[in-house]
């Protein structure tokens, strides 16, 4: 798949564990008590992985080279720079250049691309010096806190 035809899917960023995390607040959604429709959601997930296909979304654009980025790594799988709103003192995301919009969206064929997206992060986190630790979160759908079309965060 050649890059212009490429949309992004995920994310992956490192985030340090320098002191607390008390300013970054994802919200709990209790998933115990929603009941939905299967069909309903079904539904909704086809419209939303169509639509994710039809608008580039700021990550296509990223690898494009349409917007400028502080990339730090870049192959012809993934794509690794520094996030414009850190919310850590180190904070980078780590994306595929496959079309892959949620982490349920992926296949037995995106095995792959999918480790090279952890060994990557792994690389920069090393690079950046992190050798204290860090944090990976994947985030999927609307109740796992995903604001973008994106499955992954540090």
């Amino acid at each position: 798949m050649g890059i212009c035809s490429v949309v992004m899917i995920a994310l992956l960023t490192i985030l340090t564990l320098c002191g607390t995390f008390d300013h970054f607040r994802v919200d709990t959604l209790h998933t115990s008590s929603i009941k939905l429709d299967e069909k309903r959601d079904a539904d909704l997930a086809a419209e939303a992985r169509r639509r994710r296909k039809e608008k580039p979304n700021i990550f296509m654009k990223i690898i494009n080279k349409e917007i400028e980025a502080d990339i730090l790594y870049e192959d012809d799988q993934v794509l690794a720079f520094r996030d414009v709103n850190p919310v850590a003192p180190i904070h980078f995301l780590v994306i595929p250049k496959k079309e892959i919009p949620q982490i349920s969206d992926a296949t037995d064929a995106d095995v792959e691309v999918l480790g090279k997206l952890l060994n990557t992060a792994r690389k920069m986190a090393d690079k950046e010096g992190l050798e204290k630790g860090y944090r990976i979160v994947i985030n999927e759908g609307k109740h796992g806190a995903s604001r973008y079309t994106t499955f992954m965060s540090m």
